[in-house]
């Protein structure tokens, strides 16, 4: 049995302003099954900071031990 799906989730690689994003919204729109786009706005509040903080962290701890075992 298939599974069925009733969503999409769509992520940008970073926050965009809204007229710049009116021509991606309306693509969306035009596929197939599609019955609503709604963009979602950027949160400015703590858990948000914490996870993007938390994240560039782990980020600079991966590159850095990237970096020790290559001059070994």
């Amino acid at each position: 049995m298939t599974d069925r799906y009733n969503a999409l989730t769509v992520v940008l690689e970073q926050e965009v302003r809204d007229d710049d994003l009116e021509s991606l919204v309306g693509a969306i729109r035009m596929l197939r099954h599609v019955i609503q786009v709604v963009p979602a706005v950027e949160e400015s509040s703590l858990s948000v900071f914490i996870a993007k903080a938390q994240e560039h962290l782990d980020i600079k701890r991966k590159l850095y031990d990237f970096i020790q075992n290559e001059l070994k």
